[in-house]
């Protein structure tokens, strides 16, 4: 596909059903009272949706602004909470070069 018609797609995504979603998760994830999607402790949930939402940040979708989630304040939070967890934080400073980067903290 074109990289016009790929962008153009994921922008209406993004207007669409992608926003509905994002203010879904942004909803469940801002109820969470500052704990983890399965309890107090960091879980593969947890990283699921961080390696989700820092990918879709990243750069590497053409159409997709590295910013989308200063419209979701819960989804920002709740990723910049996982990239600060020692183990995270540790492993993307020690590799956090290209797309990688945006797997950091507030990237």
């Amino acid at each position: 596909m074109p990289l016009e018609e790929r962008i153009k797609a994921r922008q209406e995504i993004i207007a669409g059903k992608g926003k509905d979603k994002l203010e879904q998760m942004s909803k469940m994830l801002g109820a969470l009272d500052g704990g983890f999607v399965a309890g107090p402790k960091l879980s593969f949930a947890d990283l699921s949706i961080f390696s989700a939402l820092s990918s879709v940040v990243s750069g590497m979708y053409d159409g997709v602004p590295a910013n989308l989630l200063e419209q979701y304040p819960a989804l920002k939070a709740f990723r910049n909470k996982v990239a600060n967890e020692p183990g995270v934080k540790a492993f993307y400073e020690k590799n956090g070069e290209g797309l990688r980067a945006s797997f950091k903290p507030d990237a």
